[in-house]
């Protein structure tokens, strides 16, 4: 697998991480007095951390391997 595909896949693998858990698979609802449980934190911290992993993707899609150590 060429390093294009294995971008793309990762790409799509992090978009389906963040969109998954905010419309399919939502941690829990708001208690009876409007507050969150520690389970919604948690969810918001997946999708918090599949939109970075989506946005470095991006990145390295686009710059791929031209960026050289010094």
């Amino acid at each position: 697998m060429n390093s294009k595909k294995r971008d793309i896949v990762t790409i799509v693998l992090s978009v389906v991480l963040c969109a998954g858990t905010a419309f399919v698979f939502k941690p829990c609802d708001p208690k009876e007095n409007g507050t969150w449980m520690l389970c919604h934190w948690a969810g918001q911290a997946v999708i918090g951390l599949g939109g970075v992993m989506t946005l470095i993707s991006v990145l390295k899609f686009f710059v791929g391997n031209e960026v050289k150590k010094p």
